[in-house]
């Protein structure tokens, strides 16, 4: 574009000085002439330098979200492939604990392969599950899955929810800005939840330890979102002036051409 506009100036000034020769002398179609040719040629030319630096501008814009985005994804993405865990498959991460528990508690799980004592135990279990009161459902569906967990050996974790916790706790997200203090308490519950006996008894006692750690990530996701959106936003401005810069050019050049026709008609 800056080559262009080079190349329409230099054709500009070459049709003002042939325009000037033809005019004699007449002081109106020089003045006339000169202001056609800086609507054609000088007033697009600044318009198409300020639109580079508009694109300047937003090229720095996109760098600097693209780094921090990288950096934040970098720094809670980790995930150890090594450990292996006995978790509910992924498939089943929209699935309310009571759902699951009616799902894997039921006493014909127990039938086949028969085992007496998980037999009744789960049909205690069972016969709670379908007592519970919505008023204190939560709590009671906590317990159940507590009892589950002790009495029939099922982990009702689920995998999502691991992996989910698992990167938040990495030490690695507390480094930068550096915290003595999160990175231990981080560097400690990491260890733990990456135990194979991991199970959703176990976790839930992690997420509560976890939680000066999880507001602190919190924050720092709401803090990103918002600085994204500025970027955002100014992206849209500079874009917005470009617009505006595109039709003042082609006005003016419009309007030059219109102007520089007019005189040369009236000289002939």
């Amino acid at each position: 574009m800056k080559v262009l506009c080079i190349f329409w100036d230099i054709c500009g000034l070459i049709a003002l000085f042939r325009v000037i020769a033809d005019s004699r002398g007449d002081t109106a179609a020089i003045i006339g002439t000169l202001i056609g040719f800086a609507l054609l040629c000088v007033l697009p030319t600044y318009f198409c330098f300020r639109e580079k630096k508009a694109n300047n501008t937003n090229g720095i814009i996109n760098k600097q979200t693209t780094s921090t985005l990288t950096t934040q994804t970098s720094m809670i993405s980790y995930s150890n492939k090594s450990e292996k865990h006995n978790l509910i498959g992924k498939e089943y991460k929209n699935e309310w604990y009571y759902d699951r528990l009616k799902r894997l508690c039921n006493p014909a799980n127990f039938v086949d392969n028969y085992d007496k004592e998980k037999v009744d135990i789960s049909n205690e279990i069972y016969s709670k599950l379908l007592k519970i009161n919505c008023d204190d459902s939560d709590e009671v569906i906590h317990e159940l899955c507590v009892e589950t967990e002790s009495k029939l050996g099922i982990n009702l974790l689920n995998e999502d929810d691991f992996e989910k916790l698992k990167d938040k706790l990495n030490p690695k997200n507390f480094i930068e800005p550096y915290d003595s203090e999160k990175i231990t308490l981080a560097n400690e519950l990491y260890s733990e939840i990456l135990q194979p006996d991991i199970n959703y008894t176990k976790f839930d006692c992690i997420e509560k330890k976890a939680s000066p750690l999880l507001t602190y990530l919190k924050l720092q996701e709401d803090e990103l979102r918002k600085k994204h959106e500025e970027e955002l936003r100014i992206k849209q401005e500079v874009e917005k002036k470009e617009e505006k810069n595109n039709r003042i050019v082609a006005l003016c050049i419009v309007l030059g051409a219109i102007i520089i026709i007019i005189i040369y008609g009236l000289i002939k």
